[in-house]
């Protein structure tokens, strides 16, 4: 069993997979204890808050409405307001094995000096079952990073993970879309904070994947300007 974490799914435009919700239910039913689904709305203006209200009444499940779109709005606003000690950064699609957690738990358990523990696509032993067109933007996107980051970034940062409570961790964040992921990443390397990868699968057959040429091209003006104008730790 797995306890005291928070599972924060960021959600634009999900009507219809908000049934997705009831597989984390009966994952969380079984495997862990004390712990909190945290929905995270970021500028939905499909009926996905509509169809939520359902579970507004579960114990186990917080819903966080902000007007403001962007993943990294949905995440940094949901871990604000965590009162867990480890958060977890999932996905409502469910393609992604949410064993990994309780792997990911023991590994930060086991080492107390470990901040974050990634579930990335492309680890040796990962088992990744995707359209095709999906692969491909990894990749791209993965070959475009490595360019612009050099060497600094030498693996899918696209992945679900689980991490510990970091104060100047959380208030370096910022609220990029496509592009907080990688920021997380690289965040995490520049403060020095101990990390690990381990396997995880995934079995994403979504055919209404939200990763278009608008999105890519975003996701790569905001790496560039990070590049140009890299942002200061404080």
């Amino acid at each position: 069993m797995i306890e005291n974490i928070d599972f924060i799914i960021p959600i634009y435009n999900e009507e219809k997979r908000v049934n997705k919700v009831e597989n984390w239910l009966d994952w969380m039913s079984k495997n862990t204890v004390n712990c909190t689904l945290t929905l995270s709305l970021n500028g939905c203006d499909d009926n996905t808050e509509v169809e939520l209200k359902k579970f507004s009444h579960n114990s186990k499940i917080k819903i966080l409405i902000h007007n403001e779109k962007g993943r990294g709005v949905a995440i940094i606003n949901a871990i604000n307001k965590s009162k867990k000690k480890y958060l977890a950064i999932g996905s409502i699609d469910d393609a992604w094995d949410k064993n990994f957690y309780i792997n990911a738990f023991k590994k930060l358990i086991e080492d107390e000096d470990l901040f974050c523990v990634y579930g990335p696509k492309d680890h040796p032993d990962s088992i990744e079952n995707r359209l095709v067109i999906r692969k491909i933007i990894s990749i791209f996107s993965k070959f475009f990073l490595r360019i612009v980051f050099f060497n600094k970034i030498s693996q899918d940062t696209q992945c679900i993970k689980l991490f510990r409570q970091n104060e100047k961790f959380n208030r370096n964040l910022i609220k990029y879309n496509y592009f907080f992921d990688t920021y997380f990443f690289l965040l995490n390397k520049d403060l020095k904070l101990r990390f690990k990868n381990i396997s995880i699968n995934v079995n994403d057959d979504n055919k209404n994947s939200k990763v278009n040429i608008s999105s890519m091209l975003e996701f790569v003006y905001d790496a560039l300007i990070y590049v140009i104008k890299k942002p200061k730790i404080f």
